[in-house]
């Protein structure tokens, strides 16, 4: 989506500056790609953030005491054995 809404814009900034059309003309015709471009990049910084989040939370995480129910609950009971 990002790669797309900066082509569009520069293909229309671009062929309005090969017409001879006025910066100042051109901004309207391109604002709604950068609208695009403002939430695009809004979805990537908050990615960033759950990225970082998610990895906080792997590298603190205690995972030993879920380990050992885990292992606990698919030993044998020994009393049943008997």
């Amino acid at each position: 989506g990002f790669f797309w809404a900066l082509t569009i814009a520069g293909f229309i900034q671009g062929q309005a500056w090969m017409r001879g059309i006025p910066e100042v003309n051109v901004i309207p015709m391109i604002q709604p790609f950068f609208m695009a471009r403002a939430l695009f990049g809004a979805m990537i910084v908050i990615s960033g953030v759950v990225q970082a989040y998610n990895i906080f939370m792997t590298i603190r995480g205690d995972t030993r005491h879920a380990l050992r129910i885990e292992l606990m609950d698919a030993l044998p009971d020994p009393e049943a054995a008997l």
